[in-house]
């Protein structure tokens, strides 16, 4: 399997050096000051939209699959099915962002998931 999404997800946090939050510590795609979260870094702006903020776990919200796989149509991945190991892995993705106490422990988090499930 191809390890560029999630590499690419570990790249723009690496190198925004921060992880995405609003003002009430809530973890959004893309926050108002342009930080993005993993996933985030994953959506083009061509098909970001705000209402993707309410609709962001990959693992359960076809829209939000919808804009990643629009994104990257060369992988040819398919939004219809949440079960498909890139969403799984997209989601755990998401939750070592959301849980991470920094971009530090994210990093480590996010590449346990790329070799435990990737290789």
């Amino acid at each position: 399997m191809d390890k560029t999404l999630i590499q690419m997800a570990i790249d723009g946090v690496v190198a925004q050096g921060a992880l995405a939050y609003n003002s009430s510590d809530t973890c959004m795609l893309r926050t108002p000051d342009g930080l993005k979260c993993a996933v985030g870094h994953l959506i083009d702006d061509a098909h970001y939209t705000v209402s993707l903020e309410q609709l962001a776990n990959p693992r359960k919200w076809r829209t939000c699959r919808r804009a990643i796989a629009l994104s990257h149509p060369e992988l040819g991945l398919d939004p219809e099915d949440p079960t498909h190991i890139i969403w799984e892995l997209l989601a755990d993705l998401q939750s070592a962002h959301d849980n991470a106490a920094g971009v530090l422990e994210f990093v480590e988090e996010a590449q346990a998931i790329q070799e435990g499930k990737m290789t």
